[in-house]
């Protein structure tokens, strides 16, 4: 499967706004990078999240907790290689971006026709943010690989570009054994 490029995304896109197309691109090659490891091809993978990982760095904000995602599964990825401490480094700033999740939150604070969310929405997006933080951790100190995450991601994925899609994928779309 060729993976796109973000301009080509953009262009089949219509209205959508142009940061949609690296949501797009950066959701597709998360998944493929697990979709290689999956199949145990662990270069292959870290092709996918080092470019997924460039796509966030490029277009996301540095609170946006997909970034913390991106950061993780390259960090993963590193330490299977045996660079321990360009993992680890990895792995603190994707513990930062985490930590910042509240930031995010406000840059996201209404929905698409610009009303306000309620706690309740505000409620659900920080446990998100919280559960994406919690398997960030589990990957880092106990290399605990998450279980049926990507099955979970296709599942109950928003169709619609929305920052709820975000929130969703950057809590399920890391590194993770088929379940």
């Amino acid at each position: 499967m060729a993976l796109l490029q973000p301009a080509a995304v953009a262009a089949s896109q219509p209205g959508h706004p142009p940061f949609a197309a690296a949501d797009f691109v950066w959701e597709q090659v998360e998944e493929a990078a697990v979709r290689a490891y999956r199949a145990g091809g662990a270069e292959a993978a870290l092709l996918h999240w080092r470019r997924g990982l460039a796509v966030a760095r490029q277009h996301f904000p540095q609170c946006d907790p997909r970034l913390g995602t991106a950061l993780v599964n390259y960090g993963f990825a590193l330490r299977r290689r045996g660079e321990q401490y360009a993992a680890m480094r990895h792995f603190s700033l994707a513990e930062d971006v985490f930590g910042r999740g509240d930031r995010w939150l406000d840059l996201v604070a209404t929905d698409p026709a610009g009303t306000p969310f309620d706690d309740i929405a505000r409620a659900s997006f920080a446990k998100l943010i919280a559960r994406a933080r919690t398997t960030s951790r589990a990957i880092r100190i106990d290399d605990e690989i998450p279980v049926g995450s990507l099955e979970q991601w296709r599942r109950e994925r928003p169709a619609r570009p929305c920052d709820a899609r975000k929130l969703l994928a950057s809590a399920l779309l890391f590194v993770s054994r088929a379940g």
